[in-house]
């Protein structure tokens, strides 16, 4: 198997690889990728909350829900493990299509569809978080085509990092778009959700102990009402009580989930900002693997190995080959001159059979 040189498939094999300080403010003042991963990370950011959060969100909803019986988390895991999965299978492929046809009549197609996807997730979003604690299958249904228009960035922005950047930094630059979306997106977006929910969760208690202290000394003060109260009315009030919880752990984790909203927001305003300066990242990478390859064009190749270097020792053989070079000279010379060497004398008659036999307007050297 043949390794083929960095940049070969661009028709550049003439760039050099350079330190790693060179490469890092390189692609510090490449504002087409330092806007591209910023907005990545956005999306990193609220699909790792998404499918840690989900299906809990999800959950504590349908508990809620009027009618709804026991749930199980298992079962609301599955439905929404299919439904990422359908919305990733259709949008990655979709995005990747919508930017080859649109690419053609914009140059800025790019980045412009990566801005409405988060754009146009934002809503959607929103909606799912509103709906999950009133209607389940409408729930599920916003949140397909939430994620599907989310899904549409990851394929085009590996495809704006490929062309915005010079083939020898293109390594070093996927691996840190890697470690910033990721590390500042999904592996910090669940904790990030998490702290706030229960911050959250301790505010809205204390706004319901008032309710629940004048609750408890109604019934306190209600003698005949604790006295004809049987087994089933206290199963029905536990109940109550597991529903109050779920309410609340619901409702926390609600207003901690309407972040992921305003993060899509920001991630459409960097993708926006992105397709400002596309097309000119875009053309000074051409203009540098294009330069490479007409210097690579004009640069001679030589077959021809280089001379050894002669030996201290071989002073003598130097200055030997160094007189026959002079005496190879001065035949060269004498023979352009029109002098004959000795040994010559006897073919020159035939040497002047043979030109007049040559035919005219041609030149042959011996």
């Amino acid at each position: 198997m043949i390794d083929p040189p960095r940049g070969q498939s661009e028709g550049s094999t003439a760039l050099k690889a350079t330190s790693y300080k060179e490469d890092v403010v390189y692609l510090r003042k490449n504002k087409s990728f330092i806007l591209s991963t910023l907005g990545f990370t956005c999306v990193t950011f609220v699909a790792g909350a998404l499918a840690w959060w989900g299906p809990i969100f999800i959950t504590y909803g349908l508990t809620i829900q009027d009618g709804a019986g026991h749930v199980e988390m298992s079962d609301v895991s599955l439905k929404f493990g299919v439904v990422t999965m359908l919305s990733g299978l259709i949008g990655v492929p979709l995005g990747s299509y919508a930017a080859q046809k649109f690419r053609i009549r914009n140059g800025r197609a790019d980045p412009l569809i990566c801005a409405f996807g988060l754009l146009a997730s934002t809503p959607l979003m929103f909606l799912a978080a509103v709906t999950a604690q009133y209607h389940t299958v409408a729930c599920f249904t916003l949140i397909f085509f939430a994620e599907l228009f989310l899904n549409l960035n990851w394929s085009i922005v590996a495809d704006i990092l490929l062309y915005t950047v010079i083939p020898t930094r293109r390594s070093t630059a996927e691996a840190f778009q890697i470690l910033l979306s990721h590390a500042f997106g999904d592996a910090g977006s669940p904790y990030l959700i998490g702290i706030i929910s229960d911050e959250l969760k301790k505010v809205l208690r204390q706004k319901n102990e008032t309710e629940i202290t004048m609750n408890a000394t109604s019934i306190i003060t209600n003698s005949s009402l604790l006295q004809t109260m049987n087994f089933e009315d206290m199963s029905c009030n536990s109940t109550h009580i597991s529903n109050e919880s779920a309410a609340l752990e619901f409702q926390s984790l609600q207003y901690s989930l309407f972040i992921t909203c305003f993060v899509e927001v920001l991630g459409g305003l960097f993708f926006l900002m992105t397709a400002w300066y596309i097309i000119s990242d875009k053309n000074k990478c051409d203009r540098i693997i294009a330069t490479s390859s007409e210097e690579e064009k004009v640069q001679p190749s030589s077959k021809i190995g280089p001379m050894p270097l002669a030996k201290k020792g071989d002073s003598k053989s130097s200055s030997t080959d160094s007189g026959l070079q002079m005496e190879e000279s001065s035949v060269i010379s004498e023979t352009t001159s029109g002098q004959l060497m000795p040994d010559e004398a006897s073919s020159s008659q035939t040497d002047d059979d043979e030109e007049d036999s040559r035919p005219p307007g041609r030149i042959t050297y011996p």
